[in-house]
């Protein structure tokens, strides 16, 4: 393929299926798939034009004061506020809050919880939004917030040069509603 798009074969769920995913424990997991050939698009010539509305994504070039993500401490305290900002300045919001932090590696010593997914799949629906919300905000305050309009927004970024086991994600704006 040309201008950074690859072709390449991504495992789906086919409709109707049950999903249960253990991310630490992956063996009791039940994913069904179906691989689907897709092209995927290099975005970051685009970044300028894509939208959350539109998209469900942007990208960013954001430098980061934290120096040792593998370090919780230090991603507490320096990384979270920086993505608590970003989010902040992207979208405008009157509440931010963090919540989460993971980092993923396909090393082969590393946690099952650490490893990336099996294929195509969303995060979290809103029942873990809502859920996550009241464990950071309290039940009540949760309640007041999400009575008004709410998104949840990860916020990935490479730790280093990414060699193996790339992340994606799906245009909202190519997806049909069927």
């Amino acid at each position: 393929m040309t201008n950074g798009s690859v072709r390449t074969e991504m495992n789906f769920c086919p409709r109707g299926e049950e999903v249960i995913f253990y991310p630490t424990d992956r063996k009791r997991s039940r994913w069904p798939f179906k691989p689907h050939d897709v092209t995927i698009h290099d975005l970051r010539p685009l970044r300028g034009e894509l939208s959350f509305d539109r998209n469900g994504f942007v990208l960013v070039n954001q430098t980061s004061a934290c120096q040792d993500f593998y370090d919780a401490d230090e991603v507490e305290r320096v990384y979270m506020p920086e993505v608590i900002d970003l989010v902040t300045r992207l979208t405008g919001a009157d509440k931010v809050i963090a919540f989460g932090v993971m980092t993923r590696t396909n090393n082969t010593e590393a946690e099952e919880g650490n490893l990336p997914a099996f294929g195509a799949h969303v995060d979290y629906g809103d029942r873990t939004v809502r859920m996550f919300s009241e464990d950071v905000l309290g039940a009540e305050e949760a309640a007041r917030w999400l009575e008004g309009r709410y998104m949840l927004i990860n916020v990935w970024r490479p730790i280093k040069v990414v060699e193996s086991a790339p992340f994606a994600v799906c245009d909202a704006s190519t997806v049909a509603e069927g």
